[in-house]
């Protein structure tokens, strides 16, 4: 009775061991998968020159980001610089290898050179934000 009893306690024991390394075996395999993980975009460009516009007339640009990663991207915060831009962008997770985009309204009610930000953030959080810049001049109409 004593060796069935040590028999069942040894095969129990090697039951428990055995399951124990599938587990931690299955985690070091699941962080291995994360660390290969990759969220990065490309940008076409940062920046835009609007040359002379129209004083009261609104112009816009679109800046194009590539998802260059194997995750998808997230355009998670996107912030112009003041009140006198609107920023349009995508919402929704960026597939690897598709396209997204900011699109930038600048109202140009200010007559005179101006110079502005969007600060865009992403849900790759080891990065730094991206600063898209855009200039131009306003002037009157019919200069």
């Amino acid at each position: 009775m004593k060796k069935l009893l040590m028999l069942t306690l040894l095969m129990t024991g090697l039951f428990a061991i055995s399951q124990a390394q599938s587990v931690f075996g299955e985690q070091a395999s699941l962080n291995l998968v994360q660390a290969d993980a990759v969220i990065e975009g490309t940008w076409e460009s940062e920046t835009h020159d609007f040359g002379q516009v129209t004083q009261g007339e609104p112009v816009s640009h679109t800046f194009w980001v590539e998802n260059t990663g194997n995750q998808p991207l997230e355009l998670t915060n996107v912030k112009p610089s003041c009140g006198c831009t609107a920023a349009d962008y995508t919402r929704e997770p960026i597939a690897p290898g598709e396209k997204g985009y900011i699109t930038a309204t600048y109202n140009a009610a200010a007559m005179g050179f101006f110079s502005k930000t969007i600060v865009v953030r992403t849900n790759n959080e080891d990065e730094r934000p991206t600063l898209l810049r855009f200039t131009g001049e306003v002037v009157k109409e019919g200069r």
